[in-house]
């Protein structure tokens, strides 16, 4: 059965560039085969599960394309399209209009493919169970605004797998980059590394093993580095006091700071500061710089 909303009347409160013009889903669709031609539209089709095949055949430009379940199928407008569906399926949709075709290919958003097989991971998952609560709201205000935001998320999604590399996955990696990710989060706090990396199925020792197959630097350092890239952020671009900065970066004392700092910019964190500013002011409009 197929559940599809029409939005390309609909209006929005934000000019997003690319609004959606259908959306919808079909549960237990099965028919026989059939032809069809878009010539006003192009269509994203995410499909799910089939009840009894193991892939699905299509037949566009000629060309036949075998693609295993779960995947992704993009029908472009002015090109033949046939299939059949023999056995029930569930799939997920959302259509764009042609202006907004030629805006994405002129980005170069849109990828080479055509058909891909895909991971129903968790933010696939989770933007597919949004859209499809929005079906029942999308006379609201505000709601097609979200649904075209949240189908152009879903699209970036689907194209970020076409550009993962195609070699074995690798879960300390993952892990990995999991715990530097809070890193980088919490940088300005105290974090038990031993703790954190317990939390992500690793031991000390695992974790400062692996750790050095993907950063160059110690876990320690990674932080500290963050920590200066913060403190030169905010010597730019507010007048925070030293010790202030200090205290937000959670550092023992101004004096440490103010050493790091110079083992890495080469100036202390003053210097630093009055440099930029006088670089800002001699940009700004209506300025120009005195050269000697």
């Amino acid at each position: 059965m197929l559940y599809e909303t029409d939005l390309s009347a609909q209006r929005r409160v934000v000019p997003f560039p690319f609004p959606v013009e259908r959306f919808g889903s079909t549960v237990g669709e099965q028919r026989k085969e059939y032809d069809f031609y878009f010539t006003d539209k192009f269509e994203v089709c995410i499909r799910i599960s089939s009840g009894e095949e193991e892939f699905a055949v299509d037949r566009i430009d000629g060309k036949v394309y075998r693609t295993h379940f779960p995947h992704v199928l993009i029908k472009y407008p002015f090109r033949p399209f046939s299939n059949a569906l023999p056995y029930p399926r569930n799939s997920f949709h959302f259509s764009y209009s042609l202006k907004s075709l030629e805006l994405m290919r002129a980005r170069g958003i849109l990828p080479e493919e055509i058909a891909w097989e895909i991971e129903l991971n968790g933010e696939i998952t989770e933007l597919i169970r949004k859209l499809t609560d929005y079906q029942n709201h999308s006379l609201e205000d505000g709601v097609a605004d979200r649904i075209d935001v949240a189908c152009f998320q879903l699209l970036q999604e689907l194209i970020f797998m076409t550009k993962m590399p195609k070699t074995r996955h690798d879960g300390n990696r993952d892990r990995i980059m999991a715990i530097a990710s809070a890193l980088k989060f919490h940088f300005n706090r105290e974090v038990d590394l031993e703790e954190l990396a317990l939390k992500h199925g690793m031991s000390r020792r695992t974790f400062f093993r692996y750790w050095g197959m993907y950063f160059s630097e110690s876990p320690a350092e990674y932080v500290r580095s963050l920590k200066l890239s913060e403190a030169a952020r905010q010597l730019r671009e507010t007048n925070h006091r030293i010790g202030e900065i200090t205290a937000f970066l959670n550092f023992s004392d101004s004096a440490y700071l103010s050493k790091l700092f110079r083992q890495r910019y080469g100036m202390t964190p003053l210097r630093y500061r009055a440099l930029h500013f006088a670089e800002q002011f001699d940009s700004a409009p209506g300025r120009s710089r005195i050269r000697a």
